[in-house]
């Protein structure tokens, strides 16, 4: 429980350090962009509270009870149903962010929203089966639904990424200068690390749920993967900031620091509505 506990703790940081810089970011978030901020976190504060009534009803409710482990409790059950919430609004916004940097192509932008609602569909799915169901065992029989939910959000995981990637090599190409190297690199890093990140988890997940399958281990890796995601778009938001402060104190031509500005602020700009 501790260590998505510590998630928590660390996305509440990030998102009211996010708001409490508002001022900071030039030009300011859109009202909408912060409300969607809050929204998250609001998500994730419900997130937190399901997962810990869950842990409640099976270790101090129930305690010595051998058999209830047995039985689904209904808010394990309901929290993929906001956990996919929670994703899909992230990926979306991710979405949208290259749909603006690569030139507004509808293609990329439709396919990820199209794999990014397969994946909610198919957790909403397998919470509707799982409320229905008096044993965990029972829940195996939609083993396909996790089978299609875990390639369906590896699948979205790789696409974004490796868009992104592309999108701030070609930057990097039409762009010179030492410190728009070193800001697009800085993006791609996250980027990949946002996916290897995710993706390990999910695998993590994917490999408990097949060799333990009468266990509940495998939700311990699920638990976090809504928080990872969340994290990764703070850390996008809040990374503009630090980016701009770090090059202030760099030493750096006047031409090269409108070059810096100007990459900043279309790759900023694009999370935008």
């Amino acid at each position: 429980m501790a260590h998505w506990v510590l998630c928590f703790w660390a996305i509440c940081l990030l998102c009211f350090f996010n708001l409490g810089r508002i001022s900071d970011v030039k030009p300011k978030d859109p009202l909408l962009l912060q409300s969607l901020v809050l929204f998250l976190w609001i998500l994730d504060c419900v997130h937190v509270a399901l997962a810990t009534h869950g842990v409640y009803f099976y270790l101090v409710t129930h305690y010595g009870e051998a058999t209830i482990i047995l039985k689904p409790v209904w808010s394990l059950i309901v929290i993929p149903v906001v956990s996919s919430i929670s994703n899909l609004i992230v990926r979306i916004t991710f979405a949208y962010r290259l749909w603006k940097l690569n030139g507004r192509a509808v293609l990329l932008h439709v396919a990820t929203d199209i794999l990014s609602l397969c994946v909610a569909g198919f957790a909403m799915f397998f919470s509707a089966k799982g409320l229905s169901v008096s044993t965990w065992s029972e829940l195996h029989h939609f083993n396909w639904v996790v089978y299609a939910g875990f390639i369906s959000e590896m699948t979205i995981n790789i696409v974004i990424t490796v868009a992104q990637i592309v999108c701030f090599r070609r930057l990097r190409v039409t762009v010179r200068g030492r410190s728009v190297d070193i800001l697009l690199h800085t993006l791609i890093v996250y980027s990949i690390d946002t996916c290897f990140v995710t993706s390990v988890c999910s695998v993590m997940d994917l490999v408990f749920f097949l060799a333990l399958p009468g266990t509940l281990l495998y939700f311990a890796f699920y638990f976090v993967i809504s928080k990872l995601y969340f994290n990764a778009m703070l850390a996008n938001l809040n990374a503009r900031t630090s980016l701009q402060d770090n090059f202030r104190h760099s030493e750096s031509s006047s031409m090269e620091s409108h070059i810096f500005t100007k990459t900043l602020a279309t790759v900023a700009n694009a999370t935008d509505k």
